[in-house]
């Protein structure tokens, strides 16, 4: 889970600042995301007491929710991001004039 989580806040730090959206290193990390969150769901069903029991998800409300959870806090972080990045900027204190930048 941890390889999951790593590659998804990889891919979300990365894209759109030290890569492009498509080039290749955010697909990859896209990719193993999808791969831990696939082996991570194989191995919780082979157990006997998994971290989170997937039979939860059979119920309609459980999987509705979860999925708002989902957005509604993928949206605040993606805010939270756009609003510290913006008052850095309007903080930040102007250039000294020089003669060469007039």
């Amino acid at each position: 889970m941890t390889f999951t989580i790593s590659s998804v806040v990889l891919a979300g730090t990365w894209a759109g600042d030290r890569y492009a959206w498509a080039p290749w290193q955010i697909g990859a990390r896209a990719v193993a995301a999808a791969l831990g969150l696939a082996a991570f769901v194989a191995s919780q069903r082979r157990v006997a007491e998994p971290v989170l029991p997937l039979r939860v998800f059979d119920a309609r409300n459980f999987r509705l929710s979860s999925m708002m959870i989902f957005a509604a806090g993928a949206a605040m972080l993606g805010d939270i991001r756009r609003c510290t990045s913006r008052v850095s900027r309007a903080r930040r204190p102007p250039a000294p004039a020089c003669c060469c930048c007039r």
